[in-house]
């Protein structure tokens, strides 16, 4: 059945679906990728499409930006809709030296100066990706043999813009980068018992400054599409 965010009916959601931040790149993924792909939602003009990658149906959609939104979509997926396995493409600025825009890095958990995930445990939580499936993502990277590839812990902030000078005192325990979403996508996925993988984009850089072009940029969202893509055909059913 519909929910307040998303309008279509269960059947018009696969299993496995790829989200990012931007809707509109959810509809470029979509046409690009997705064969027969129809749009399931939009509300709110977070636009949603399904289609297939081979034989197989995947959905395609945006989540917006940011802990609370990303949180209301994957909720709502896994609960209502049934979702099993989630890849999410968002963006990120490098906090480590070695990160540099228009890298890719494969959050393999997410440590996080949000007050969300303390308003609902008693200790710290500790938002982790599913192994498996960001084990597959890093193979496909390494197998397209694209870009630069990171894999390791993130940083996530409420206010990213605000958040360079505590960000960088994070490096020293080898953070890799800050974004606004990951640890709210991985806490919700494992609350509900599916699996998570994200691709996040280095845009820019706290450490030194640079941002990615935007050739850069969108070479490394057409390379996290592509990689998102071939590991969603893989785990669909």
């Amino acid at each position: 059945m519909p929910t307040p965010h998303i309008e279509c009916g269960a059947a018009d959601i696969a299993k496995t679906v790829i989200l990012t931040s931007d809707p509109v790149f959810a509809d470029r993924i979509a046409k690009t990728r997705l064969e027969g792909a129809r749009k399931i939602n939009g509300v709110r003009n977070m636009l949603g499409f399904t289609g297939l990658l081979g034989e197989k149906q995947v959905t395609v959609m945006g989540t917006g930006m940011g802990i609370p939104s990303v949180s209301i979509y994957v909720h709502e997926l896994f609960t209502v809709y049934g979702v099993k396995n989630a890849l999410r493409i968002n963006t990120c600025f490098a906090i480590s030296d070695s990160v540099k825009p228009g890298d890719i890095v494969l959050p393999s958990g997410a440590s996080t100066t949000s007050n969300i995930n303390r308003l609902v445990f008693p200790g710290t939580f500790c938002p982790a990706a599913d192994f498996g499936l960001l084990r597959a993502v890093s193979l496909v990277m390494e197998k397209l043999g694209k870009g630069t590839v990171h894999t390791g812990n993130i940083l996530t902030c409420d206010a990213l813009n605000l958040s360079a000078p505590p960000a960088l005192s994070w490096k020293s325990y080898g953070v890799l980068a800050a974004d606004l979403d990951t640890a709210g996508f991985y806490t919700s996925t494992q609350r509900n018992g599916a699996r998570a993988a994200a691709l996040s984009v280095v845009e820019g850089s706290f450490a030194d400054g640079a941002y990615a072009t935007v050739e850069e940029r969108n070479a490394a969202l057409e390379l996290a599409a592509e990689a998102a893509a071939l590991v969603a055909g893989a785990f669909a059913e």
